[in-house]
């Protein structure tokens, strides 16, 4: 939902721009404002885009208070109603309108919580005996998305 750290683009053209550059370019152009790197530039320059010169370039992702990308909504409105399991994997269940996907899912459908913490009780979400359809694994989901594979008994 909220995209991904292993991809940068600039958020004025859409322009793709290399991983690796792109890190090369904050060590390079970016200050540490913690102190810890000695080799950090005083001062900031900003990292500009390839394409069209402006200082919009940053990985992938949605940052808190900007809006999902159009697609979010559309695939959702598509999948949800066909799904039998969702998988919900590392979050807090707290921010909209990402949090709404448990509702939106067919009430015979699994739903799966993989968090270091029980989360979505304000939702509905009921772990245990009288959980139904919902089940947690505790755990660190990264963890458990390579070493594990995701079983639910039914």
């Amino acid at each position: 939902v909220h995209g991904t750290l292993a991809e940068v683009a600039c958020e004025s053209c859409g322009a793709e721009h290399s991983f690796t550059e792109f890190c090369r370019q904050v060590r390079n152009n970016i200050k540490d404002i913690y102190g810890v790197d000695s080799d950090a530039p005083a001062t900031s320059t900003p990292i500009v885009c390839k394409s069209c010169g402006r200082a919009t370039v940053k990985p992938s992702t949605v940052l808190f208070g900007a809006g999902l990308p159009e697609e979010f909504f559309t695939k959702s409105e598509l999948d949800m109603p066909s799904c039998d399991m969702l998988i919900v994997a590392g979050t807090s269940l707290v921010v909209s309108p990402a949090n709404s996907l448990v509702h939106r899912v067919p009430n015979e459908a699994v739903r799966l919580i993989v968090n270091q913490e029980n989360v979505g009780q304000e939702l509905g979400i009921t772990y245990g005996v009288d959980g139904g359809r919902d089940y947690f694994m505790k755990g660190n989901c990264d963890e458990h998305a390579i070493d594990r594979r995701i079983r639910v008994a039914g």
